[in-house]
């Protein structure tokens, strides 16, 4: 039975045939399907060529809040709506001098920007089936009612929505 590589969501996964496989050209003899009797594994119909399947078991990685970040960040660069949007970090360090520097304020959005009609933009951006603080929240809340547009993302999807 072949190997399959899992790849990234919309990414065909690779299908490696082992060397005993009884296909032409490397080609095995049937489709791999999943089926109940199988449990979910891999098997071949007959007279049918190679097709990859996914097993329903395997889903694509949730992706780090950092990685989201980075995303809506070079999404908002391309947006025309937008004039400016930056990475505002929140926390605390201790300086060479020992003294604990705080920046930031809690519940300030991790994107904050400007739109090309002047209104001041906040994102919360979030790992899918991650929530904000309820600080976060009251801050987006805040933005809102002062005539900005704030939102929460936890993807680009959510980037073209928020500023559609």
């Amino acid at each position: 039975m072949p190997s399959v590589q899992l790849r990234p969501a919309g990414m065909r996964p690779e299908v490696r045939p082992h060397a005993d496989n009884q296909g032409t050209a490397g080609v095995a003899p049937g489709p791999l399907t999943l089926n109940a009797a199988t449990e979910g594994r891999p098997t071949r119909e007959p007279g049918r060529g190679v097709v990859p399947v996914h097993s329903p078991s395997a889903a694509a990685p949730i992706p780090y809040e950092r990685d989201v970040l980075a995303g809506c960040l070079k999404a908002l660069a391309l947006h025309r709506r937008v004039a400016w949007a930056h990475r505002m970090n929140v926390g605390g360090m201790v300086n060479a001098a020992g003294q604990h520097v705080r920046f930031g304020f809690n519940g300030c959005s991790d994107i904050v920007g400007q739109l090309v009609t002047g209104e001041f933009l906040a994102i919360e951006c979030k790992r899918p089936g991650e929530r904000p603080t309820d600080d976060q929240v009251a801050f987006l809340g805040r933005v809102q009612r002062a005539g900005g547009v704030a939102f929460v993302a936890w993807s680009i999807d959510d980037i073209a929505r928020g500023l559609a």
